[in-house]
């Protein structure tokens, strides 16, 4: 498992809902792809994990909120939804998952609208945007030096 900065980005009916960074692990193999995080919210931290397969997305959460919703492109699949007021039976029905993941990082784009009682309660997006450590240092290098900014100074002799 790599540390990494995890970006969550949340929309419902067109809404941004919210976004965060946190620091995360992601898993890599070409078969399989995990993420892990917590989240802290008003109702208390929650452990997230998605667990990503060929074709199929498992978003986990357990603490403050539990649910496991599972996306596959087209199928409704129903879950539980258990904030800590209460428990609300409800389908998921994947409309889009778009991914570029590597061992490095990369980008997770979930598309899904959710049903309570056969009828559609939102349309909603969940976008992951995954940068490994070095990478997130190297890029704010890079940009630091775009921007003619100096991070450190090298001393000009250097003793071996």
């Amino acid at each position: 498992m790599k540390n990494v900065t995890i970006t969550v980005s949340s929309v419902t009916d067109g809404e941004a809902l919210a976004e965060f960074s946190v620091c995360g692990k992601l898993h890599y193999t070409p078969e399989r792809t995990v993420l892990s995080y917590e989240e802290k919210g008003d109702m208390g931290a929650t452990s997230c994990r998605v667990d990503i397969t060929d074709g199929r997305v498992e978003v986990r959460r357990h603490g403050a909120v539990r649910c496991k919703m599972i996306l596959i492109y087209s199928e409704m699949l129903p879950f539980s939804y258990e904030p800590p007021y209460g428990v609300f039976d409800m389908a998921a029905k994947c409309t889009e998952i778009a991914s570029n993941l590597t061992e490095n990082g990369g980008e997770l784009l979930l598309r899904y609208e959710l049903y309570t009682n056969h009828e559609i309660v939102s349309r909603n997006a969940l976008f992951f945007k995954i940068c490994s450590m070095f990478f997130l240092l190297l890029s704010v290098a890079l940009h630091s030096l775009s921007q003619k900014r100096i991070l450190y100074t090298v001393p000009t002799r250097l003793k071996l």
